[in-house]
């Protein structure tokens, strides 16, 4: 996988870098600073706007990854392309608001009860979809132009250090509750702004769009392509945020609040898929263009191989130590330690199936990947809706681990049909129980009152026996710790 994993190391690296920050962040500094309706309300609004943003530009950002190859051309700036960008979002906003204003008083009539506070900030839900659109297209421009590492930083990086900042300030009375949420959405308009600047320094994209180029294309066709996977988008982000979305409805702020925490911790286990995705897109949709079927398959293998491995052992330390975790949160949030784990499950799982969704929504076989997300959108919407009420955050972890399960399962048979792709053995199968296993044992360990002492033991043996499993069960003909060391070192160290 050369090219690609070298360039997945370092926007891991940049994607933990963030992590980090995000963790102190959402672990340590929000739970103590705000409350945990103010946290809930900052959460809402995010994952709102993020639905919301997906349809927002009509998608254009996934025909940047799949046909802005046809585009590219640096002597005629890109036949501009970046304007395209643009204009699909200005055209996607307008309407989008229409339907915001149209169904205005139905929401928030729905979250009147729970989450007042929620109602009372909707207008900030116009300006923040549309800054989370630009955000997310921006970003794609620089994956498709092969820039992917300065984004990554700005996105995982800044606009958290710029949260904490804003969340400090409020603790200490600087100013009011509107003020901090107008800052915290500003946060992301920063992030907008520098990612701009960003693309006009390395590419100066025009915004003059080539009508007569654009004529020669089989524009139909792309316009299709992209209104669809608009929806998919739309499905995608939605089986990830509709748990907190029907929280609000259903619960109270304060509850979202203390979910939310809950439900970044598995964000850290699927870092890695992320920088994988950011610039392994670009690369597996040339090669369909090209028809390189090699090509897609080792990457497939390949990112199965390496995220079971890796998403295995990132699992193993975190719930190793999510006891000790979570001594630093308020007593509140501890009721939410069991969605965790269901969730932390759920994201290995997501590791594990590797870059399946990378390789068929770039495929021609598209339609099929949406159809799933559609259906999977509302057996997530009907889970939430039925069990929610009755197992309150546990109802939504259990929703979102389902829906999570059935689309990765789906996209895997669907893809073994269609190509003979096939990159799991028994080995996995034997991996994967003996690092549940592992989780669980060494959860159970007691020895010692000292805390460090537990600790410290605990996470010696959880990696030495890890460790063990993973040269024992070689699922890689490589040394994966070796390899990953060595990158790290040369893009840490030697700078090439």
């Amino acid at each position: 996988m050369g090219v690609i994993r070298r360039q997945g190391v370092t926007n891991t690296i940049v994607m933990y870098i963030g992590l980090a920050v995000g963790f102190i962040n959402i672990i340590y500094i929000q739970p103590k600073l705000l409350t945990t309706e103010v946290l809930g309300l900052t959460r809402i609004l995010f994952a709102a706007a993020s639905i919301i943003a997906m349809l927002l530009p009509l998608g254009i950002g996934s025909i940047a990854i799949k046909y802005f190859p046809l585009f590219k051309d640096e002597k005629t700036r890109h036949h501009g392309f970046f304007g395209l960008l643009l204009l699909f979002t200005a055209i996607g906003f307008c309407f989008i608001s229409a339907l915001l204003i149209f169904f205005k008083s139905f929401i928030i009539e729905m979250y009147q009860k729970e989450s007042h506070l929620f109602t009372e900030y909707f207008n900030l839900l116009f300006p923040f979809c549309i800054i989370i659109a630009l955000n997310a297209l921006f970003s794609i421009y620089c994956q498709v132009l092969f820039k992917s590492t300065i984004p990554a930083f700005i996105n995982d990086v800044v606009v958290r250090f710029l949260n904490i900042i804003f969340v400090v300030l409020f603790f200490f009375k600087l100013y009011d509750l509107n003020t901090f949420i107008n800052l915290f959405i500003a946060s992301y308009l920063i992030q907008t702004l520098s990612l701009l600047v960003y693309i006009y320094l390395i590419d100066k994209p025009s915004i003059k769009i080539d009508v007569a180029f654009i004529k020669q294309q089989n524009y139909g066709e792309i316009i299709s392509y992209g209104l669809l996977l608009s929806i998919t988008a739309f499905a995608s982000l939605g089986i990830k945020y509709t748990d907190t979305v029907f929280l609000g409805k259903y619960l109270p702020l304060s509850m979202v609040g203390i979910y939310s925490v809950a439900a970044f911790i598995p964000t850290i286990i699927e870092a890695p898929i992320g920088a994988l995705e950011r610039i392994s897109n670009a690369k597996i949709a040339d090669s369909w263009s090209k028809v390189n079927m090699l090509e897609i398959e080792k990457i497939y293998y390949q990112s199965t191989n390496y995220l079971t491995i890796f998403g295995g052992f990132l699992l193993t330390l975190l719930l190793v130590n999510i006891n000790f975790l979570y001594t630093f949160l308020p007593s509140e949030y501890l009721q939410a330690l069991p969605v965790v784990f269901v969730l932390c499950f759920s994201a290995y799982f997501n590791m594990i199936t590797g870059l399946n969704g990378s390789i068929l929504f770039s495929s021609k076989y598209y339609f099929y990947g949406s159809l799933f997300l559609i259906i999977m959108l509302v057996v997530s919407v009907g889970l939430n809706i039925l069990l929610i009420p009755k197992f309150g955050i546990m109802g939504a972890a259990f929703s979102n681990a389902t829906a999570s399960l059935l689309f990765n399962t789906l996209k895997f048979i669907f893809i073994k049909n269609k190509y003979g792709f096939q990159p799991f053995h028994i080995k996995h199968f034997y991996f994967l129980v003996l690092v549940v296993a592992l989780v669980f044992g060494i959860n159970k360990l007691d020895f010692a009152t000292n805390v460090f002492v537990i600790l410290f033991t605990k996470n010696v043996l959880a990696i030495a026996i890890f460790m063990l499993i993973a040269n024992r069960i070689k699922i890689t003909d490589n040394n994966f710790f070796k390899e990953m060391f060595e990158m790290v070192y040369t893009k840490l160290l030697k700078k090439n």
